[in-house]
């Protein structure tokens, strides 16, 4: 076990922007000027903001007008000194440019806490509406606003009805992705998810990023997977746990799963 240190100097800002594409070269320039401290930066979409509203009676907007983008940027540093000027000026002159339509630093606690709780409500936010199919996907970064872009035609050509919100750590590509099923059935759930997986998996990202794969992915996993990993993972399985017992049924297929998981099946149980 390796401890980090505690940051003795934190600052954070609300940033909008109108274009998304646009924001990974905004964390670059962020990461260059500060050595490295970027912490966080956390991407909020519109829908996102108007969830935060529904179950946060008295939230407040987080610019005088509403934006696209909504991104929550932290520094962070174990020695003191300078972070909150270069966030400061890294915006002023991306503001200058025409790049950055608002921002707002956390000058103290109180607006700090404000901006974290906006986003921590993501969980509270995406499980409102039920049926809700929640994903955990990621991307190359500079791909993430490529597959917002294309994600939403292919759940619609599967179910017009449906409706779609996310929220994203922008800095790692990885984004939970939440879909809002017109209805119930296994079979259009597991349609819905196979179709949020694929896309990933063609902009060489992955279907299970920070989360894990459990019970929810075994499908995912038993598509995307080599065969051969999945023999392999299962030997190093038998030989550190022989009798089963440890989380027994998560995380690997069992081989009889893999035929109803094939590319193309759209009736697997996937939950």
């Amino acid at each position: 076990m390796k401890l980090h240190p505690r940051p003795v100097e934190r600052v954070a800002a609300m940033v909008a922007m109108e274009r998304l594409d646009r924001a990974p070269a905004l964390l670059h320039a962020m990461q260059d000027a500060s050595s490295g401290a970027v912490v966080a930066f956390e991407f909020m979409p519109r829908s996102f903001i108007e969830g935060h509203f529904a179950v946060a009676p008295g939230a407040r907007e987080p610019f005088e007008r509403p934006y696209p983008v909504n991104l929550l940027i932290e520094l962070a540093a174990t020695r003191a000194g300078g972070l909150e000027e270069t966030l400061e000026e890294v915006l002023t002159g991306w503001m200058e440019a025409g790049e950055v339509a608002d921002a707002v630093i956390a000058r103290n606690e109180a607006q700090w806490r404000a901006m974290w709780a906006r986003r921590e409500a993501a969980a509270e936010i995406s499980f409102r509406k039920h049926p809700v199919l929640d994903t955990d996907i990621a991307v190359p970064v500079d791909r993430v606003a490529d597959y917002l872009r294309d994600i939403e035609p292919r759940l619609r050509a599967i179910d017009p009805d449906c409706e779609v919100m996310s929220v994203a750590h922008l800095g790692d590509g990885n984004i939970h992705y939440t879909c809002y099923p017109s209805r119930g059935e296994k079979t259009l759930l597991a349609a819905l998810r196979a179709g949020i997986d694929a896309l990933a998996q063609e902009m060489n990202g992955t279907f299970s990023a920070e989360h894990g794969v459990g019970l929810s992915k075994l499908a995912p996993m038993a598509r995307h997977k080599d065969p051969v990993a999945l023999d392999v993972m299962r030997a190093i399985k038998a030989a550190l746990d022989p009798k089963g017992t440890l989380n027994p049924g998560k995380t690997l297929p069992e081989k009889t799963f893999l035929d109803k998981a094939q590319p193309g099946n759209r009736t697997e149980t996937t939950e």
